[in-house]
């Protein structure tokens, strides 16, 4: 759908010069009604393929079928109408039968495909575990696109009922105009949020890592600045955090592996004991060290957990000692 919408803005952006080189007024506005509403029918399927594992054979040739009887009407239409001797901006302005035929096809065939799409974001945003952000940020602003998209739909087809029962029907329009970029807008980041969300995501809680690390890090590089390597980050701002978070890591183990602890409270929690016979400030040839206190670890993952812990204890410890 994303493809046929790009492919057709491009033919609607270029109108006159592609009318003029095929000398058919209004033709390029046909062939991107029709480039759409193939989408359309291609979003049809694509939906369906998210609600169920298989797509039977049924429903994909009664996708196939609607889609082909809206590209025939609407080109019929088109054939038909009486407006093919200059161009038209609004085809409000020359309503006929033809015209309202023409419309109303494309816009059932929009409209169709914009309320499945918001109802299978929706749905599957009820029903998932939202353990992933991107996927959870997508799906609704997808799904609002689509509510709006449809109002938008909705809100032409009133002017043009509207217009042809002699009424105003321009209000109308002019509102559906309005929302139509909101409703694009919305569709746009909900895409591009799969890419960005997972990134600003991982920054944050880099970050937050980082700063929960800081201040146990520089106590100890202070106190042992063996450990600590000069190093100058490439590449973005994740990047570079990512890597001052590994050598903040690296470094601080390094550090534990080498600081001798003393005789440490049994009666406070692990994390705060470990930071308190540290700094206790044992003789440097004690037998025991920090590293020697830490649970074994399985993963990554836990390594980093106990190194928060440590610098969460050593906050407390710093802040009730200042």
């Amino acid at each position: 759908m994303t493809i046929t919408v790009a492919i057709a803005s491009t033919l609607y952006d270029f109108r006159l010069a592609i009318d003029r080189y095929l000398s058919a007024p209004n033709l390029a506005d046909l062939l991107a009604r029709l480039t759409i509403s193939v989408g359309a029918g291609f979003l049809l399927v694509y939906l369906h393929t998210l609600r169920s594992d298989t797509v039977p054979v049924g429903a994909l040739v009664g996708y196939a079928t609607v889609t082909v009887a809206v590209l025939i009407t609407m080109s019929s239409a088109w054939l038909l109408g009486s407006f093919h001797s200059r161009e038209i901006d609004d085809l409000l302005t020359v309503l006929s039968t033809d015209v309202a035929v023409y419309c109303l096809a494309f816009w059932s065939m929009l409209g169709v495909s914009l309320a499945a799409m918001s109802w299978t974001c929706f749905g599957r945003w009820r029903t998932a575990h939202h353990q992933d952000p991107a996927r959870e940020v997508s799906m609704l602003l997808i799904a609002g696109a689509g509510i709006l998209g449809l109002a938008v739909v909705v809100l032409w087809a009133l002017s043009l009922v509207l217009t042809m029962a002699n009424h105003a029907g321009a209000d109308a329009n002019a509102a559906g105009d309005r929302l139509l970029p909101v409703a694009a807008a919305m569709s746009s980041v909900g895409i591009i949020s799969l890419l960005v969300v997972p990134y600003l995501a991982t920054l944050h809680v880099t970050r937050m890592r980082w700063r929960a690390l800081r201040p146990l890090w520089r106590a100890l590089v202070e106190r042992y600045p063996e450990v600590h390597l000069e190093a100058q980050p490439q590449g973005g701002p994740l990047t570079r955090l990512q890597f001052g978070l590994e050598r903040m890591i690296i470094e601080i183990f390094d550090a534990l592996r080498i600081a001798p602890v003393g005789d440490y409270p049994a009666d406070v929690g692990k994390a705060e004991a470990i930071i308190r016979a540290i700094m206790t400030n044992p003789v440097r040839q004690a037998n025991r060290h920090a590293a020697d206190l830490l649970d074994h670890s399985e993963s990554r993952d836990d390594d980093l957990d106990q190194l928060i812990a440590l610098a969460g204890a050593f906050e407390r410890l710093h802040h009730a000692s200042s």
